[in-house]
C-alpha cells in the first residue's frame, strides 16, 4: 500500500502548511504570540516573501496565563506567510 500524500492544497490557497509556534525554555514553555511575532519578522526580511500578520481570526483568544509550567497566550489570530 502506498502512503497517502501529505500535501495540502485548495483552490484559494494553492499548496499550504498550517503550523503553530511556541518556545521551550526548560522547564517552562509557551509564549506562542512572541514566537509568532519573531517568525513573521524573520520572514518579512526574506526577499519575495509576503507576511500578513494576524491575517485570520480563529476565535481562540487567551489573554495570557500560567498553567503549571506552560505560558498560554493567543490573540486569536493566525498569520499568513507566502513564500515563492
Amino acid at each position: 500500500m502506498q502512503p497517502q500524500s501529505l500535501d495540502m492544497t485548495n483552490a484559494l490557497w494553492d499548496n499550504y502548511v498550517i503550523v503553530t509556534t511556541h518556545r521551550d525554555d526548560w522547564p517552562n514553555f509557551g509564549w506562542s504570540e512572541d514566537c509568532e511575532d519573531y517568525i513573521c519578522a524573520l520572514a518579512d526580511e526574506k526577499e519575495e516573501w509576503t507576511v500578513y500578520e494576524d491575517y485570520l481570526y480563529f476565535w481562540n483568544y487567551d489573554n495570557g496565563f500560567w498553567e503549571g509550567n506552560q505560558w498560554w497566550e493567543c490573540d486569536g489570530y493566525a498569520s499568513k506567510i507566502i513564500m515563492p
